[in-house]
C-alpha cells in the first residue's frame, strides 16, 4: 500500500521503537488530563458547596402556631403506692 505522503511515512511508523513512544505520549497525555480534572474538581468544589448549601426562600411559617407534639394531649403520670394511699 503505497501513501501519498511518499516513503518517508513508512519507514517511520515501521521503526521499531516509535510504538513505544506513542504510547507513552498517550500515557502522558491521559495523566495531564486526569490532573487538570482533578485540580478542577479541587478548585471548584467549595464554590459548589456554597452554592448547594445555601437556604432556599420558601414559605415561612409561625413557629408559635405549631405545637411540637403534633397537638397531641399528655396523660397524667402514673399513679404510684404513695397516691393510693392519700
Amino acid at each position: 500500500m503505497k501513501l501519498p505522503l511518499g516513503l518517508a511515512v513508512p519507514a517511520f511508523t515501521e521503526a521499531s521503537d516509535i510504538h513505544l513512544l506513542i504510547m507513552v505520549g498517550l500515557v502522558f497525555l491521559t495523566g495531564v488530563a486526569g490532573a487538570a480534572t482533578v485540580s478542577l474538581l479541587l478548585l471548584l468544589a467549595p464554590l459548589a458547596t456554597l452554592f448547594l448549601g445555601r437556604n432556599k426562600p420558601g414559605r415561612k411559617t409561625d413557629v408559635k402556631q405549631k405545637k411540637p407534639d403534633g397537638g397531641a394531649t399528655r396523660l397524667p403520670p402514673p399513679l404510684t403506692l404513695g397516691d393510693e394511699a392519700a
